[in-house]
């Protein structure tokens, strides 16, 4: 009994290891380096290879602290590869792999669109002078509020008692 387990076992790994083997055996491996204009290499750069067929997986990597990348595709298949860089015009091109590995390079340019002045129109949800809090209510609000109570309830250090008694920060407010 023993001895049958070990020679499965031992069957198993060995078939394991020739299907790994023939997996790898269909795929070529595209390295390159992706630099910027002044060879500086860009680190965490993408690298993405989208497939022509729809059978195939999308197939991705990133660069290297030395912008050197690796990536195993499928042989005889055509792919769309994307090279971008956050700052950086993209680069698209379309590879044909073959039986052979591939190398290729990339030179990435500096994206020269900016954004246009951002302004920030915000208004504090609570404003805290001396001794007065000031709440913007509409922040607070969802719309689905039936009653004044249940918009009061939402709003930080503020309580409503069933008598419809306001309470802020532990104190009665005044009735008007």
């Amino acid at each position: 009994m023993d001895k049958s387990r070990i020679y499965f076992q031992t069957l198993l790994k060995v078939l394991l290891f020739l299907v790994g083997l023939s997996s790898y055996g269909q795929q070529v491996i595209l390295s390159g380096k992706v630099t910027d204009s002044l060879q500086n290499p860009l680190t965490n750069a993408n690298v993405l290879a989208l497939p022509e067929t729809k059978d195939e997986q999308v197939r991705f990597t990133v660069t290297e602290n030395n912008g050197s990348f690796k990536l195993g595709l499928s042989k005889n298949q055509n792919y769309t590869l994307t090279v971008s860089f956050l700052g950086y015009t993209s680069i698209d091109t379309i590879i044909k792999t073959t039986n052979k590995d591939l190398n290729k390079n990339f030179i990435l340019k500096k994206n020269t669109e900016q954004l246009e002045t951002v302004v920030l129109d915000y208004k504090p949800s609570i404003e805290v002078k001396k001794d007065t809090i000031t709440y913007q209510v509409d922040a607070f609000a969802t719309g689905e509020e039936r009653k004044l109570r249940e918009i009061l309830k939402k709003l930080p250090g503020v309580e409503v008692d069933r008598l419809g008694n306001v309470h802020s920060q532990g104190k009665k407010s005044p009735k008007y």
